[in-house]
């Protein structure tokens, strides 16, 4: 009988965990479109060809960049199963970010990211206060939106 009861709980626990890996998976996709939108909208439009080509890169999926010296997109590796991106394809976006000795900077991803994560992180505080201070319940609550 105690043997049994062993392997129901191993086969509960894995059961858990792969409900876990999976919310986790979506709430990651979730936050990454939304940080995709707000960059987006915090991106100066000239022609627009820059806030086009901010695009989120979802867990599991290749990661590519812009090679300033070949002039060509690159595959940088595959996210892995728990990692999101959101990526601005081009070859200027850094310089419209950060700035250059001739141009101020004009932040559209790290506002985007500020933001996102004050918004998930007032969400998450909200949801402990509430189920009195039960994690599990509050990550429930919030869920992936």
């Amino acid at each position: 009988m105690q043997l049994m009861g062993v392997k129901a709980l191993g086969v509960s626990v894995k059961k858990r965990a792969v409900q876990a890996k999976a919310q986790t998976r979506g709430a990651i996709a979730e936050e990454v479109l939304t940080i995709q939108r707000l960059a987006k909208s915090h991106a100066k439009v000239d022609t627009g060809a820059m806030q086009g080509s901010i695009q989120a890169v979802m867990p599991g999926q290749p990661l590519i960049f812009f090679n300033d010296k070949t002039k060509a997109r690159q595959t940088a590796g595959k996210l892995g199963e728990l990692e999101g991106a959101v990526t601005a394809g081009m070859p200027y976006s850094a310089a419209v970010e950060f700035g250059t000795s001739h141009s101020r900077a004009q932040p559209f991803m790290r506002p985007a990211i500020a933001g996102e994560r004050n918004s998930y992180r007032d969400r998450v505080r909200k949801a402990m206060n509430k189920t009195g201070g039960d994690l599990q319940a509050a990550l429930a609550m919030v869920g992936p939106r």
